[in-house]
């Protein structure tokens, strides 16, 4: 009986989404495998990181090289994988930075590490929050707001000693990052925060620095009166302490003629001092010893630098012979006439030009009532710098210290006062007082007092 040959079947090759699909399970079988310590594993899979089980799902979910055939389900199912990685990579890593946050914490509370180590190690932390994409965020911002929190105390305990100590400079400057920080988080740039603190640290060391100048100066006064200094002993002195007063305006940024006050005097010569640490007249003193010129008749001191006459300290203008003494520490060094009554030039501003005014760069202000303009000029040259938009019809202006300048206009309210850039002549502000602003002037401490005609009131 003839042998029946039984036909042999061969096992079909595995579809491309087979194989996906084992790839799949092995990876996911790998991990967990890899992640309960077993050690049984192929060399293919030990060590497997969490990025290469992501690469590789990556490449069957966007179906590349030899997975592009596999159906949409092995790649939504291969997303999914993905996507479980990540999130565990995500627990994992927040894990991680926790833990590290509380034993930094216990070392720092068992004063294991210091507080500057602890600070440090917590902004290694918080700077992860730039970096990481997946974890990690939440820890890291809670890390910066520690790190806050741990430096604004500290300087609350800076200021604290600094003034128990009687630190005053210390102080200042403390309160000055304090200041910063306020302002940022109220929202101002921080740029601009810096600016405005430090004009007001600035302004809050000048009245320290003039404060103790000003002691020095009575002292040396009275040692100088009961003869306990000679007179070059007291003439050295007074030359020393100008010196550091302009060596202070230098250190902070401060032109030494645009940021000092100036006032003028009038009366006898012997009654005239200077008020602000520039020295002291003295009428007993003699030029070369012979006696000086008229020094008792009616004067006006005048505390400026002027560059045609040379940085001479203080200047006596005597009113009668119409000359200018020049005093450096209280010795009269020279004597300089005037010239009177010669017109020196004829400049052309805009139509009737009512008020004038000359700023800290010695640049001459002309308002210009009928054209409702001002008139920029060189004051050496007389050359027009520019001419700029006052409001209506100004009459008096003035100029403060910061080269700011204030036009009265003679309009009825509102908008009847107008703030002008010194540098630009752009517009700044303008305000409203009385009514028809007929003349303008600013005090020592900025305040800006103007005459109402139409009001009758200031």
């Amino acid at each position: 009986m003839p042998s029946v040959t039984t036909p042999s079947y061969k096992t079909p090759p595995p579809t491309v989404d087979e194989k996906a699909d084992k790839v799949i399970g092995n990876l996911s079988n790998a991990r967990e495998l890899l992640d309960s310590g077993a050690q049984n594993l192929s060399k293919w899979m030990k060590g497997l990181s969490v990025e290469e089980h992501i690469r590789r799902l990556t490449q069957i979910a966007n179906g590349e090289g030899q997975w592009a055939k596999v159906s949409i389900e092995i790649r939504k199912r291969a997303a999914d994988q993905i996507q479980q990685l990540r999130d565990r990579q995500a627990q994992e890593e927040e894990k991680a930075i926790q833990n590290h946050i509380r034993l930094l914490g216990e070392e720092y509370a068992q004063g294991k590490i210091s507080n500057e180590k602890y600070i440090e190690e917590l902004k290694k932390i918080a700077a992860q929050k730039e970096t990481y994409q997946n974890a990690g965020i939440e820890t890291a911002r809670a890390a910066a707001a520690k790190i806050e929190e741990i430096e604004r105390q500290n300087m609350e305990n800076r200021l604290i000693i600094a003034r128990s100590l009687g630190n005053e400079e210390e102080v200042i400057e403390i309160e000055r990052q304090q200041r910063i920080e306020a302002l940022t988080r109220g929202g101002m740039k921080k740029e601009d925060a810096e600016t405005v603190a430090k004009s007001e640290a600035d302004s809050k060391l000048e009245n320290i620095f003039t404060a103790k100048q000003s002691q020095e100066m009575e002292q040396k006064d009275w040692d100088k009166a009961h003869g306990k200094v000679s007179q070059d002993e007291y003439i050295t002195f007074l030359k020393t302490k100008r010196n550091e007063s302009e060596q202070w305006a230098k250190d902070h940024g401060q032109d030494s003629k645009n940021n000092r006050n100036y006032r003028t005097v009038t009366g006898k010569l012997e009654d005239a001092y200077n008020e602000q640490a520039r020295g002291k007249i003295d009428a007993a003193i003699e030029e070369n010893g012979k006696n000086t010129e008229a020094l008792k008749q009616a004067l006006l001191l005048l505390k400026e630098e002027y560059s045609a006459l040379g940085d001479a300290g203080i200047k006596a203008f005597d009113t009668v012979n119409a000359k200018i003494k020049e005093f450096n520490t209280g010795i009269v060094e020279s004597t300089t006439t005037l010239d009177t009554g010669a017109v020196i030039g004829t400049y052309n501003v805009g139509k009737r030009p009512w008020g004038i005014a000359v700023d800290v760069d010695g640049n001459v202000w002309v308002s210009n009532n009928a054209a409702s303009t001002v008139t920029k000029l060189n004051g050496s040259t007389g050359a027009v710098i520019g001419t700029y938009n006052s409001g209506s019809y100004p009459t008096g202006i003035a100029i403060y210290a910061d080269n700011n300048i204030w036009i009265a206009n003679n309009k009825l309210s509102p908008d009847n006062v107008t703030k002008l850039d010194g540098s630009t002549g752009l517009i700044i502000n303008t305000c409203s007082v009385g009514d028809r602003s007929y003349d303008i002037a600013v005090d020592f401490d900025g305040n800006v007092w103007t005459a109402n005609y139409g009001s009758d009131n200031v």
